[in-house]
């Protein structure tokens, strides 16, 4: 692996990481201030928690099915597998677009050439 992509991969795992914990946290905040007083989900409070949902697939969820529990410090080992596995995914995508050939045209498809007259275009003569 070169230290380029090694560098992606950290720098894309721990954004990830960060931002999943922080909408995290902001959600649980904003959940437990509604339960305390009552009041309804509002839109922005809504998007964030929709926002942590997705961050969180597909390794978080899948915890609740599992025997394994964590506590503690080790409780941020599924978010930071999770946000591996996103950094992975990400870079596999990128590396895969720029190996990708660029699009050849049909063939019988006719190339157009450059105009060669010296007449603008657009004048009958």
């Amino acid at each position: 692996m070169r230290p380029k992509t090694i560098f992606w991969f950290c720098a894309l795992g721990l954004t990830h990481y960060i931002v999943t914990l922080g909408t995290l946290c902001l959600s649980f905040r904003s959940t437990m201030d509604r339960f305390d007083s009552g009041r309804v989900a509002s839109i922005p409070e809504k998007i964030m928690a929709g926002a942590t949902d997705v961050l969180s697939l597909p390794l978080v969820p899948l915890l609740k099915f599992s025997p394994i529990r964590f506590s503690g410090l080790s409780g941020h080992i599924p978010f930071l597998a999770n946000s591996a596995l996103w950094a992975a995914v990400i870079l596999s995508i990128g590396i895969w677009l720029r190996k990708k050939e660029p699009i050849q045209p049909l063939q019988g498809t006719p190339a157009k050439a450059p105009s060669s007259s010296a007449e603008p275009e657009g004048r009958c003569s």
